[in-house]
């Protein structure tokens, strides 16, 4: 068939094609264009390198054009085709579009019914639901936002629910990718060109497997908490021949699940969904292929509210509530923004729901460091007007706190020493002094004083208004009082 029509004719023709045509009428060295067949464009487009570059010389020339013109329309076809991506073995990805539910929806309405959905299927809190519901709208007005929380679905155990959330959550959110493993690579492509919701179950397996492919992937993956870094620079090969560096996105949704700790910078950036496995006697819905219409119709209701709301997010600044961290308060802003279009008890909801589950891993967050901060604040609090302290006196009342691991420290399972705690407090520039413990010139120690860490609290320990922190009981009195608060 013909590739030319007649100036009059409605033919359609593909834009690899019509590139074709605006190369060669722009290059006087060329022959005018002769019929091109355009399945014969799309059969090169979907070679590999090699096999194209063994043909793309006798193919030009059959064609009745340069090798540059050939090059040009196979690089715009291979841009803009998607089956570009099926190349070889496997099928191509092909992700699920909703169609638009035909009445308006309401945003408390929808928010409502896919909280309590979720808890049918699944044994969650009404805070994690409610997390859920917010963050399955805000995939479906991702381009609107500037930041995108992860939700990382975690257990201690197997068995807990996390796989059947995920495959609840497929039927909602839009353009769902559900998958148990991904390479870096295809990541980076699926991203910029199919633009997904990533669903990665099996997490903890994928970033225990090859180094420099976990590496890799926690890379991409906390690149796209933030759309202003949510990109990749990588060299690509040419048709051609040799390498021109390409850029790919790594902004879209994502939720990952798996038993365990993520990685403790794609945990900072996470929304922490904490299962547990069901009792005996609880029950929780079942849902196969031929179930879960319900779940179709609510991804049809978040599409179209999303489709008529996106303006009003885009200008959205919401409230954010007191007691999140400046990373926590950047995660939940979008899901606090869809909840303020909700109304006043959807809005409510979204902050107990953050500082249900944001606030608390602020106050009680596992790094060693910032636990020893805590209880060394603690340690000054209850010292009445005194403003330094021996280092063996430092220690022994770190180890004398119930429930903190300064009595089995490490490895050895033995308490923390003076020359560990140094250790641990070099990293924030705190070293032991000589401090002056009597009128005597010899009445001098090594120790700490309160000054020393006046910065470092004001900075790394999270602080909540009116509120007093109780401290930890201790094993012995050893001249503490333990009602004394912290401010």
């Amino acid at each position: 068939m013909s590739m030319h029509a007649s100036e009059d004719s409605d033919e359609v023709v593909s834009p690899a094609v019509a590139q074709i045509r605006d190369i060669v009428d722009s290059a006087p060295d060329e022959k005018p264009n002769p019929p091109c067949d355009e399945d014969e464009i799309k059969r090169l487009a979907k070679l590999k390198p090699i096999e194209y570059e063994r043909e793309r010389k006798t193919v030009a020339k059959t064609l009745g054009i340069g090798v540059r013109v050939l090059d040009a329309a196979i690089k715009a076809a291979r841009s803009q085709n998607t089956e570009a991506i099926a190349i070889g073995p496997g099928r191509p990805v092909e992700l699920r579009q909703f169609e638009l539910w035909p009445y308006q929806v309401e945003a408390a309405s929808i928010l409502s019914q896919i909280s309590s959905t979720l808890r049918e299927y699944v044994i969650i809190s009404n805070e994690q639901a409610d997390t859920l519901a917010l963050w399955v709208l805000h995939t479906h007005t991702h381009d609107v936002s500037d930041v995108s929380p992860k939700i990382a679905l975690k257990s201690a155990q197997k068995r807990c629910g996390k796989t059947q959330l995920v495959t609840v959550l497929e039927r909602i959110v839009a353009n769902p990718l559900y998958v148990s493993g991904i390479t870096p690579a295809a990541l980076l492509r699926i991203i910029e060109t199919l633009r997904p919701t990533l669903l990665l179950d099996e997490i903890d397996a994928t970033m225990k497997a090859d180094r420099g492919m976990a590496e890799a992937l926690r890379g991409i993956l906390n690149s796209g908490f933030n759309r202003a870094g949510a990109r990749c620079i990588l060299n690509v090969t040419l048709p051609g021949g040799g390498y021109e560096p390409r850029q790919f996105s790594t902004w879209a949704p994502q939720l990952l699940s798996g038993i365990g700790q993520l990685p403790d910078t794609v945990r900072d950036r996470s929304i922490e969904i904490e299962m547990i496995r069901k009792r005996p006697g609880e029950t929780v819905r079942r849902l196969r292929r031929r179930d879960g219409a319900d779940l179709d119709e609510l991804g049809r209701k978040a599409a179209r509210w999303a489709h008529d709301s996106l303006e009003q997010l885009r200008t959205a600044v919401p409230s954010i509530p007191f007691g999140l961290d400046d990373r926590a308060a950047d995660a939940w802003e979008p899901l606090l923004a869809i909840a303020a279009l909700a109304g006043t008890d959807w809005a409510e909801r979204a902050c107990a729901a953050a500082l249900g589950l944001s606030a608390e891993r602020a106050r009680e967050d596992d790094e060693i460091t910032s636990l020893l901060l805590r209880d060394i604040q603690q340690v000054f609090a209850t010292r009445e007007g005194e403003n330094q302290i021996r280092s063996g006196e430092l220690v022994s009342a770190l180890v004398a706190l119930e429930e903190r691991p300064w009595g089995e420290f490490g490895r050895a399972r033995k308490p923390i020493t003076p020359s560990r705690l140094a250790s641990l407090l070099r990293g924030y520039k705190i070293r032991p002094g000589t401090i002056r413990t009597g009128p005597a010139d010899s009445d001098t120690a090594k120790g700490y004083k309160l000054e020393d860490f006046a910065e470092v609290f004001s900075r790394y320990l999270p602080r909540t208004p009116k509120q007093s922190v109780t401290p930890s009981q201790l094993n012995d009195s050893n001249g503490f009082n333990g009602n004394q608060p912290v401010t």
